[in-house]
């Protein structure tokens, strides 16, 4: 054997010991897919242990035949696992209706009606006479879209595999993807309209400017919507013909005619650039933008229909180059929570692996893979910021049922033959009826799906071990007895090591978060009041990402995870909830402004490309911050976002009995700047100076007196929101210790 080797006994285990560190590290540094880490260090951990154990090794010899070796074994069986998954991944397309393509067309065709009812609801509530009840039918209707948008975007990754954009289905794809995102982009606007539904009074001018603006509304309206739904009809066979693309042309001419009489109507009802119609002015504003995009979508679906569009395509070839690119980019790989979760699993990893080289006693068999593997399939979830011990007990509950339970179940068959039909029926039976009730349990429970998933995994193989005459020896019982004390003391030591490196608890994450989302709300507005369009569009992009990490940060915080409180007071839950909600109101808000201030861009989302530094807003910046009175709007806007960004994100943290913070307004201030005051003013010099205005002949989505009425309205509702925080903290703040 080589361990004999001199030259093994020189530098063969330190290379060894170096090619274990090494590969796992590269594995867990890499931007791979979590599922090719974990089932790749798992063999390489595997054929490791055994290359390394004295009494296996290498075995060489004459009589032994290749495919004999392990190593052939794992590797046939894996080519023929892998078959067998994309015989998985292509029968669903034989069987229409369980396609991710099916899937997404019936998604996107659920989230087009939810999309055109909400503008209908809205419209139709508006053009009214009086508040009722309806509104808050139409609150839910806009607060429900979001899931539907998180369950088609699965879908459309899950059918980049069944088509490789390629063909007929590719383009498919592509297109529905491309309808998709269009429809989606509206999301913020339809925020702002359900503010719009929940704040309207249908007081002042309202009956008498919807009178002369109502028609043509509903007419633009159910042309969109009809648009829309040929859109959706265009995208779905994946081929746009001519006939298709008459229809979308001529659908596409009747909006923009509907748009002209929009403007018409509302030029000849004369709104002031005032808050009296601010409302009624947001909502017309909004239902040409959503007209305005779908408009231009249909250029984007011809586009891609005729000739394809190369940047919209992800063929084999540049998902491949992307993959690796992405793969071992340094940018995604070197970033401070990549490089965490790398040494954290490598750690637990090489710990186990080292104490199953060395150590033997009662508990741990030497020279196991049990410990590292297992751990290598159980890996901390990258950017998890907490101790995770109901993971870890789920982990610990699934993985010993998952070696338990087919104990109990192949000592059943335990009185049938080894070799015979009944036997091999009634095993193929518990194999089916487990892997099918545990899957089930997978895709069905939210709270318990992941330990049937491990029950699945871990006891599928268990089930299908060779038959022997004598059925269980003791032997046998101890070695799987010794098997669950190394997955015990395997999770043990992950957790330990876990907690090891929480240096920083979940609190403290989302107090960044939140301070990061803030401050970059405030630079966005320093840039509108620079007239800086870029800086605003680059900052709520910003604040937009650190609002997405505050929302995934957020349910870590909760208590119900921590295993002793200990002195400090509990996270405050329903505080920060609320507080979520809010910000995701002010973004709302500060998205419209942006939306109103700068230049359409066909097909551009409305925060913008990432890194695009190209926005442009005519002069309507500069006729805002001409007026005299913009300066106190600006001390009146500037001034609670300071405070806001310096306050709300400590207070959040606060682990104490009670919230103290003299930084914090009185209740009578906060309630001077929720009416802001210097608004009215603003709208006046506005008012006096729209008479001079050019008119918009052809969308009201770039007529100025409208875009006007909507910054300032956005500025009023933005200083709103930001008092109700403010409350919330003063609320937070007075409330006894223990009180409800």
């Amino acid at each position: 054997r080589y361990f004999k080797d001199p030259n093994y006994a020189a530098w063969g285990e330190a290379l060894c010991w170096f090619d274990v560190s090494a590969v796992l590290f590269l594995f867990l540094i890499s931007k791979s897919a979590t599922n090719t880490i974990m089932f790749g260090m798992s063999w390489h951990i595997f054929f490791m242990m055994d290359f390394m154990n004295p009494n296996k090794g290498v075995v060489t010899g004459i009589g032994l035949h290749w495919y004999e070796t392990d190593y052939f074994v794992v590797l046939i069986t894996t080519v023929l696992g892998v078959i067998v998954a994309i015989i998985a991944t292509l029968i669903p397309q034989l069987v229409v209706h369980l396609s991710n393509k099916s899937h997404l067309q019936a998604d996107l065709d659920n989230l087009a009606l939810s999309i055109t009812q909400v503008w209908s609801d809205s419209l139709g509530y508006l053009t009214g006479t009086s508040r009722s009840a309806k509104r808050f039918q139409i609150e839910t209707e806009i607060d429900a879209l979001a899931g539907k948008h998180l369950s088609s975007k699965d879908h459309l990754d899950g059918a980049w595999w069944e088509t490789f954009d390629m063909g007929e289905n590719g383009r498919k794809r592509r297109l529905l993807a491309r309808f998709g995102g269009a429809a989606m982009d509206i999301k913020d606007v339809l925020y702002v309209v359900k503010n719009c539904v929940l704040t309207e009074t249908f007081g002042g001018e309202h009956n008498v400017f919807m009178d002369a603006v109502g028609d043509p509304a509903r007419h633009l309206l159910q042309t969109t919507k009809n648009l829309m739904w040929i859109c959706s009809a265009a995208c779905a066979d994946g081929t746009i013909d001519d006939r298709e693309r008459s229809t979308l042309t001529g659908m596409q001419t009747a909006v923009k005619e509907c748009q002209l009489a929009l403007v018409t109507a509302f030029h000849k009802a004369s709104p002031q650039v005032s808050s009296d119609l601010a409302e009624e002015q947001l909502l017309l504003f909004s239902l040409s933008m959503w007209a305005r995009k779908t408009t231009d979508l249909v250029d984007k679906l011809v586009q891609i229909g005729e000739e394809g569009d190369r940047r919209d395509k992800v063929g084999p070839c540049r998902a491949l180059f992307e993959s690796l690119r992405e793969t071992w980019s340094p940018w995604q790989m070197f970033t401070q929570d990549h490089i965490l979760f790398a040494i954290r699993n490598w750690l637990s990893i090489m710990v186990t692996f080292v104490m199953a080289y060395y150590i033997e006693d009662d508990m741990v068999e030497r020279y196991s893979p049990v410990m590292p593997m297992t751990l290598s399939l159980l890996m901390v979830a990258n950017g998890a910021h907490h101790v995770e011990y109901e993971k870890s007990t789920h982990r610990l509950l699934g993985v010993t049922l998952g070696k338990s339970l087919p104990i109990i179940l192949v000592g059943c068959t335990s009185n049938l033959p080894c070799v015979s039909p009944l036997r091999l029926v009634v095993q193929f039976g518990l194999i089916l009826m487990f892997v099918t009730a545990f899957m089930f349990v997978y895709f069905n429970s939210k709270t318990w799906g992941y330990v049937g998933c491990l029950i699945a995994g871990f006891g599928v193989y268990q089930l299908m071990v060779p038959c022997s005459s004598t059925g269980f020896s003791d032997k046998v019982f101890a070695g799987k007895y010794k098997e669950l004390g190394c997955v015990i003391v395997a999770i043990i030591v992950q957790a330990a090591i876990q907690g090891i490196f929480e240096c920083k608890k979940p609190t403290d994450y989302l107090q960044e978060s939140l301070r990061g989302m803030t401050k970059a709300i405030e630079e966005g507005f320093k840039g509108f009041f620079e007239a800086d369009i870029d800086k605003m569009q680059a900052s709520l992009q910003e604040a937009s990402e650190h609002l997405a990490s505050a929302r995934r940060i957020a349910p870590e915080c909760n208590p119900k995870l921590q295993i002793v409180q200990g002195c400090s007071a509990p996270f405050k839950v329903e505080f920060c909830d609320r507080i979520l909600r809010y910000l995701d109101l002010l973004m709302a808000e500060s998205t419209m402004m942006l939306a109103a201030a700068k230049d359409w861009v066909a097909n551009s989302p409305v925060l913008g490309e990432t890194g695009d530094s190209m926005a442009r807003s005519g002069s309507i910046l500069d006729v805002v911050l001409g007026c005299k009175s913009i300066e106190r709007v600006k001390l009146d806007v500037l001034s609670p976002i300071s405070l806001i960004s310096e306050v709300l994100p400590d207070m959040i943290a606060d682990t104490s009995d009670l919230v103290e913070d003299s930084r914090l307004h009185k209740p009578e201030d906060v309630r001077a700047a929720d009416r802001l005051d210097s608004a009215e003013e603003l709208y006046e010099e506005l008012s006096a100076q729209s008479h001079s205005f050019q008119k918009e002949d052809a969308e009201l989505t770039s007529d100025l007196r409208v875009r006007l009425t909507i910054i300032v309205r956005s500025l009023q509702n933005f200083a709103y929101h930001l008092s109700r925080i403010e409350e919330l903290c003063i609320k937070e703040a007075n409330t006894e210790p223990g009180s409800p």
